[in-house]
């Protein structure tokens, strides 16, 4: 894929949302993020690894989007705790 990383955090967002098309979401946020790699696009993979039920990747993710946070880190971290619940499976 030779998109701007903008299209494909769109792309993959979109397909996040209809739950479905997973497998190439997940390709275009992993470009992406490889290509930019900022906290709402880290936010945007940890989205679609949710959606695939793959939480330890998920929660990676989603510290990543802590870390590269800045101002917004407290937003980042907020999804954290819902992930490990996921992962406990009492969610």
């Amino acid at each position: 894929m030779n998109y701007p990383p903008n299209h494909l955090r769109q792309y993959a967002r979109f397909w996040a949302g209809q739950g479905q098309n997973l497998n190439s979401a997940l390709e275009a946020a992993e470009r992406m993020v490889s290509l930019t790699p900022t906290a709402f696009n880290y936010d945007t993979l940890s989205l679609i690894h949710i959606k695939l039920k793959d939480y330890p990747e998920a929660l990676k993710a989603a510290e990543k989007a802590v870390e590269l946070g800045g101002e917004r880190a407290e937003f980042y971290r907020s999804k954290i705790e819902p992930i490990k619940k996921l992962m406990a499976g009492t969610n």
